[in-house]
């Protein structure tokens, strides 16, 4: 991971597990820890602590999974769109909650054992009295 350690007091968010629903049409991903959904700390005075958050950055809705997930994760996962067309969407279903809703019939290629990794620098911890966490980082592979 490229990303420097710097101190900050909050744990980082972890990738806890990625399952398939019980449908199969969808994988719910986990995380140990409320986040952000994607929306970023920035440092407003070059200290490289966080000092606020820019929420117009945040997964609203319906999003394009390589937002959330590393490239090759948004490969395996196919492209943006309307899962009955053979596209994929992710969701934050909760703050440590995301659902990747998959392509329907053929077009889903995603198995058991797969491997997803998160993003750098994307999913943070919700902070709290100012304290700010490093980003998630890593991955998990997808389970039944």
């Amino acid at each position: 991971n490229k990303e420097p350690r710097i101190p900050l007091s909050l744990e980082a968010p972890v990738l806890d597990s990625c399952r398939f629903s019980l449908q199969g049409a969808s994988i719910i991903c986990t995380f140990s820890r409320p986040t952000l959904k994607g929306a970023l700390p920035i440092d407003t005075d070059g200290d490289i602590v966080p000092d606020e958050v820019d929420m117009t950055q945040a997964h609203v809705g319906l999003f394009d999974c390589g937002r959330a997930f590393d490239a090759d994760s948004a490969e395996l996962l196919g492209p943006f769109g309307d899962p009955i067309d053979g596209g994929t969407w992710c969701e934050w279903t909760a703050p440590d909650e995301l659902t990747i809703r998959l392509p329907l019939g053929a077009a889903q290629t995603v198995d058991v054992g797969d491997e997803l990794f998160v993003r750098e620098n994307t999913i943070y911890t919700i902070p709290r009295d100012k304290e700010y966490s490093m980003a998630a980082q890593g991955g998990v592979k997808i389970s039944l």
